[in-house]
C-alpha cells in the first residue's frame, strides 16, 4: 500500500462509516456469541493465560515505543507514528463515553472475570493500542527502507523492505492474540474488540494516506526555532484533544443523568465482581466513579500526547541535521518555556471545570499539571543533554557534532533551502 495515497484515506473514511451502521445491526448478536465463547472457554487455565497476556501487552507497548525510536534512523517518521499511535490509544476513552456500553460482566452476572474495571467497554482500548503499535512497527520499517531516486526531474520512491508479507502476518497474529484475550477475560465483547480493530485500521488508512505527509512537510518547513508556527501547531492539536475529551465527558454524564438505572446496574456489577475477587469496593459516594476513572485515562492520555508533541517538534529538528549548536541550551529552554506557557492555558481551562465539579476533576488536574511539567522538562531538556554528555547520542540528536566545535557559528544554516526540503 502506498502510504501517501489519497484514495486509501477516502476508502478508510467510507469503510469506517459503513462499519458504524453494520455495528448497530450486529452488536447484540456478537454479544451473545461472546457469552457462548466465554462459557465454552471458562477453564481457569484459559482465563489466567488471558490475564497474563493482558498484563504483558501493556509492557509490550512500552517496549515497542522504545524499539521504534532506537532502531530506526528516520526519527521524524517514527516519532509521528508513535504520536499517532498514542492519539488513537487515547481516543478509546471518549469513544467509550459516547457509546456508554457496559462490559460483558456488567451485562451478565454469570460472566466471571479477574479484571473488575470501573470503566465502560466500547471500544476495546487494548485492541486499539496493540493494533496501532503493530501497524506503526510495520510502517516504521516501511519508511526506513524507502529509497528515493531522481529520474530526470521526478523523484521516484522504491521500498526495499524485507519479508513484508511475513511481517504483516506475524504482527497480525500478535494483535489478534491480545484482542482475543480481552474477550476470554470477559471484559470486552466481540463487537467491542472488532470495533476497536476496524476503527484503528481505518484511521491509519486516513493518517498514512494524507496526514503523515502533510505533518512532515509542515514540520520540516517551519523547523526554525524562530518560527512560532510549530508552537501554534502544537497548541491547536492539544486543544482539539482537550475539547473532544471534555465534550464526551459531559455527553456521557448527561446520558447517565437521564438513565441512572443503567449507571447503577454497571456499578453494582463492578462492586460484585470486586467482592467476588476479594477486592475492596470502590467509593462511589458522588455517583460518578465511571467518569472519574475515564478522567484518569484522559490524564495519562494528555500527559503522553503533550510530551510527544513537544518531542516531535523538538527532536524533529534533528531529522536533517538542522540544529543550531551555538545556542543549544537556550533553544531547549526557550522551547520548554513556550510549551509550558501553553500548558498553563490548558490548566486554567481544567481549573475552570474543577470549580464546577471538584470531585470530578481534582485528582485529574493535579496529575496533569505535575505530569506535564515532569515530562515536558525531561523530554525537552534533561534527556537530550544526558544522552549527549554520556556519549549516548541517538542518531539524529546531534548529527555527529564534534564537542570541540560546539561554539561554531551555524547561524547561516537556515539559508540553505535544500536542508529543509523533503
Amino acid at each position: 500500500m502506498q502510504y501517501n495515497s489519497k484514495k486509501n484515506a477516502i476508502l478508510g473514511i467510507i469503510l469506517f462509516s459503513i462499519y458504524i451502521i453494520i455495528d448497530l445491526l450486529i452488536d447484540e448478536t456478537l454479544l451473545q456469541y461472546t457469552y457462548k465463547l466465554i462459557f465454552y472457554l471458562k477453564n481457569p487455565i484459559f482465563i489466567e493465560t488471558s490475564y497474563m497476556i493482558k498484563s504483558s501487552s501493556l509492557l509490550l507497548c512500552e517496549i515497542i515505543l522504545l524499539y521504534l525510536y532506537l532502531s530506526f534512523n528516520k526519527k521524524l517518521d517514527v516519532l509521528l507514528l508513535i504520536l499517532f499511535s498514542c492519539v488513537l490509544t487515547g481516543t478509546h476513552a471518549f469513544l467509550k463515553e459516547i457509546y456508554n456500553e457496559g462490559r460483558p460482566y456488567m451485562l451478565n452476572s454469570d460472566v466471571k472475570t479477574l479484571e473488575c474495571i470501573a470503566e465502560l467497554g466500547k471500544p476495546s482500548g487494548h485492541a486499539i493500542c496493540i493494533v496501532s503499535y503493530m501497524i506503526s512497527i510495520y510502517f516504521a520499517d516501511y519508511f526506513e527502507n524507502e529509497v528515493e531516486t531522481k529520474v530526470e526531474k521526478r523523484i521516484e520512491r522504491k521500498v526495499e523492505m524485507k519479508f513484508p508479507l511475513l511481517k504483516a502476518i506475524l504482527y497480525s497474529i500478535i494483535a489478534l492474540i491480545v484482542c482475543l484475550s480481552r474477550v476470554v477475560l470477559g471484559v470486552h465483547s466481540l463487537g467491542q474488540v472488532i470495533y476497536g480493530i476496524v476503527f484503528t485500521i481505518c484511521m491509519y488508512m486516513i493518517y498514512l494516506g494524507v496526514i503523515h505527509k502533510i505533518m512532515k512537510k509542515f514540520i520540516n518547513k517551519h523547523i526554525k526555532f524562530v518560527s512560532h508556527k510549530l508552537t501554534l501547531f502544537t497548541a491547536c492539536l492539544f486543544l482539539v484533544f482537550l475539547t473532544l475529551s471534555l465534550s464526551a465527558d459531559l455527553y456521557s454524564r448527561n446520558q447517565f443523568a437521564k438513565n441512572p438505572e443503567l449507571y447503577y446496574k454497571f456499578m453494582d456489577a463492578v462492586q460484585k465482581c470486586r467482592e467476588n475477587n476479594g477486592l475492596e469496593k470502590l467509593n462511589d459516594e458522588f455517583g460518578f466513579i465511571l467518569q472519574r476513572q475515564t478522567s484518569h485515562s484522559y490524564g495519562y492520555y494528555f500527559i503522553v500526547i503533550g510530551a510527544l508533541l513537544g518531542f516531535v517538534v523538538f527532536r524533529g529538528a534533528y531529522e536533517e541535521g538542522l540544529y543550531e549548536t551555538q545556542a543549544k541550551l537556550r533553544t531547549r529552554l526557550t522551547l520548554f518555556i513556550r510549551i509550558m506557557i501553553f500548558y498553563l492555558m490548558v490548566f486554567l481551562i481544567q481549573y475552570g471545570m474543577d470549580y464546577y465539579e471538584p470531585e470530578q476533576y481534582e485528582s485529574y488536574l493535579l496529575m496533569i499539571v505535575v505530569g506535564h511539567i515532569i515530562f515536558g522538562f525531561s523530554v525537552t531538556l534533561i534527556y537530550p543533554m544526558l544522552m549527549y554528555i554520556l556519549g549516548w547520542e541517538i542518531y539524529g540528536s546531534m548529527q555527529c557534532v564534534n564537542k570541540s566545535n560546539l561554539l561554531t557559528e551555524y547561524s547561516n544554516i537556515w539559508e540553505y533551502d535544500s536542508l529543509i526540503s523533503e
